[in-house]
């Protein structure tokens, strides 16, 4: 009866999916850039009702013009919200631009269901008076209308490096989640117009996409007739084991789900084959490109060219003298693995190859000869002796497969030597026990790899990131070091129950203007909530 239950539970399951969509909601800290300014952004998940979901785990958005991408990120999602930094090129001419905000499970729909903003950006090394257009200053564009339902500030115009406070009230008691930020805002400009889809828009996703709930899907092509029998491992360079074996989708091809490769990093490809034949390995994009839709053309206000050269002034400043703006959140992991041995090389004798440390003092492991070549075992402990099996042997976490290269390698540069007993299973391979070998500097220093692995550069997703805190200067540091930030505050957060009220505080900083004010909420019912205020600073 119980197992019943149970596959009757899965296939409720699978038949609740069998019709879920999801869909992004995206917000920009600002409405109008500068060519070479950092656009940050919230990428939060919903299903088509709005309701807040934690299903994939990276979000995607490309910058783009009409009809090509200018800019590619994608970043970690952690239920439901993400935080990503899109780099704006800075040569881009003045123009409306396109933000493409997707999920990779979305791409098995009809790009029509991408998030798509407009977003303004202004070159300002290169405008010219004949890009500019001039409004009657008594005659503007119809002022924004703004809610302060949910918040309110303590003033509404603030000195340079003054502190501010922010009052958020009347929150939803069944609000999921929310955003908070303050930022440099453009008043005058005219907001960006809706974009339409044309006869020229097409389905640029073919085929099955499975969504990354569980982490990203890295797809790589093979070049070579690899057996399809042959395990292919993709690895960081590092301290803890950590293993993706690829599972085959087509002839050449592979995929590998991974919730620890983050961020620009080496990656280790490795291919245990028989006769050490020599393979390539090229990572395919996991972006799905943008599809044509013409974009409207875009005049700044000359009213506001003033705003403009203040903050391109604060552009060019801020690369000398800005500290780092943004800091990763690192979520704590907890560690998969327990060494059952570990020997530190300093604590003993020093021996010159790796061969003479096992003979002499690693009694856990030893090395038997099988045919022409000697592989590395580990030790049981009790009647079962050592492994005779499938030993993973590792050198800062690259997979080594020929040992006896590894037999001769230098000692003095390795600092410890792990040893776990037991099976242990990587993305479906089983490794009867684990020998690590790290060095000092854990980069595998003066090995020479042999043909079976390849070491290559990956962009993975961005981490999330808050905003850094200021640094406390004393008085004749602050008159000597700018600040040069145009993002005050940007919060994310998910929460269980909606607060009444709180207080959160800002500083201002050396960049004066308008700053907007802007609180954004889903309720756990898919009722999205906002308010924004704008305040001076001078």
């Amino acid at each position: 009866m119980k197992n019943l239950l149970t596959i009757l539970a899965l296939i409720s399951s699978m038949m609740l999916y069998a019709d879920f969509k999801e869909r992004v909601q995206l917000i920009t800290d600002k409405n109008t850039y500068l060519a070479g300014e950092d656009v940050l952004v919230s990428f939060i998940t919903t299903d088509e009702h709005l309701k807040p979901v934690t299903f994939s785990k990276v979000g995607y958005i490309e910058l783009a013009d009409s009809t090509e991408s200018l800019s590619q990120v994608m970043f970690t999602i952690n239920n439901g919200c993400g935080s990503g930094i899109i780099s704006i090129p800075e040569d881009l001419p003045t123009g409306y631009y396109r933000l493409c905000a997707y999920t990779r499970f979305m791409r098995t729909e009809s790009p029509a269901v991408q998030t798509e903003q407009l977003i303004s950006i202004i070159n300002a090394r290169t405008l010219h008076h004949s890009q500019l257009e001039t409004t009657d200053p008594t005659n503007q564009v119809t002022p924004e209308i703004q809610d302060t339902t949910y918040l309110s500030t303590d003033k509404q115009e603030y000195g340079l490096r003054q502190t501010g406070k922010i009052t958020v009230r009347n929150l939803p008691s069944d609000l999921a989640i929310y955003h908070l930020s303050v930022a440099a805002h453009f008043p005058g400009t005219t907001p960006a117009p809706q974009i339409t889809r044309t006869n020229k828009s097409l389905q640029l996703s073919k085929g099955a996409f499975p969504a990354e709930y569980e982490g990203h899907i890295i797809r790589a092509r093979i070049n070579g007739d690899l057996p399809g029998n042959v395990p292919v491992l993709l690895s960081v360079p590092g301290n803890q084991p950590g293993l993706v074996a690829g599972k085959r989708i087509s002839e050449n091809e592979y995929e590998f789900i991974s919730n620890f490769i983050t961020g620009k990093t080496d990656l280790a490809s490795s291919i245990n084959t028989p006769n050490n034949e020599r393979y390539s390995l090229d990572f395919l994009t996991p972006f799905a490109g943008v599809d044509f839709l013409p974009t409207p053309a875009f005049l700044p206000d000359s009213n506001y060219l003033q705003d403009i050269q203040k903050r391109y002034i604060a552009l060019q400043a801020k690369e000398n003298f800005q500290p780092q703006l943004y800091k990763p959140v690192t979520l704590s992991q907890s560690i998969l693995y327990t060494p059952d041995w570990i020997y530190k090389l300093e604590e003993f004798t020093r021996f010159n190859t790796i061969e003479e440390v096992i003979l002499e003092y690693v009694s856990n492991v030893r090395f038997r000869k099988v045919g022409n070549k000697r592989t590395l075992a580990v030790n049981r402990e009790g009647p079962d002796g050592y492994t005779i099996g499938n030993t993973l042997v590792l050198l800062d976490n690259v997979p080594v497969f020929n040992h006896d290269l590894l037999l001769q390698y230098n000692a003095a540069l390795i600092e410890r030597i792990e040893i776990y007993r037991g099976q242990f299973v990587f993305s479906g391979q089983l490794y009867d026990g684990i020998v690590t070998f790290n060095t000092y500097e854990k980069d595998f220093r003066g090995f020479q790899l042999d043909t079976s692995t390849l070491i290559s550069t990956y962009t993975g997703p961005q981490n999330n990131w808050i905003l850094a805190d200021i640094p406390e200067l004393s008085p004749s540091e602050r008159a000597h070091t700018p600040d040069l930030r145009t993002t005050l505050v940007w919060e994310n957060k998910n929460t269980s129950n909606g607060s009444i009220k709180y207080e959160t505080h800002f500083t201002t900083s050396d960049v004066s203007g308008t700053y907007r004010v802007q609180l954004w909420g889903l309720t756990r019912s898919g009722k999205p909530i906002s308010s924004s205020t704008n305040i001076e600073i001078k």
